[in-house]
């Protein structure tokens, strides 16, 4: 009988499928598939204000852990599609990783 961590890594490669709902880029110079979250970032503010004028643009992706190499560290940096962040929150389930990067705008 299947059990349910089972019927979890099946549905993760529904959800981290390029025919679905990922898209691939590249992530420290691999090309992985991607979810990208802009629903969950809507409800924070994406665009933080500092005193000096600047703003912090944030990103937040799923990605599989098997797909990303070694393991995310909270203020490590991260290239993503030929842009540096910095890594601010790392959720870890039990095969996928949500960061959430932050760099300066302009």
């Amino acid at each position: 009988m299947p059990k349910f961590r089972d019927f979890l890594k099946t549905d993760l490669n529904t959800f981290i499928n390029s025919d679905e709902f990922a898209t691939n880029h590249n992530v420290n110079g691999n090309e992985i598939n991607i979810v990208i979250d802009t629903e969950f970032l809507k409800e924070r503010s994406r665009k933080m204000s500092d005193p000096d004028g600047t703003y912090k643009e944030e990103i937040l992706f799923h990605v599989k852990k098997d797909d990303f190499e070694g393991e995310p560290a909270i203020r490590s940096i991260l290239k993503l599609d030929n842009t540096i962040y910095r890594i601010s929150d790392v959720q870890e389930d039990e095969y996928m990783y949500t960061i959430t990067l932050v760099g300066n705008g302009s």
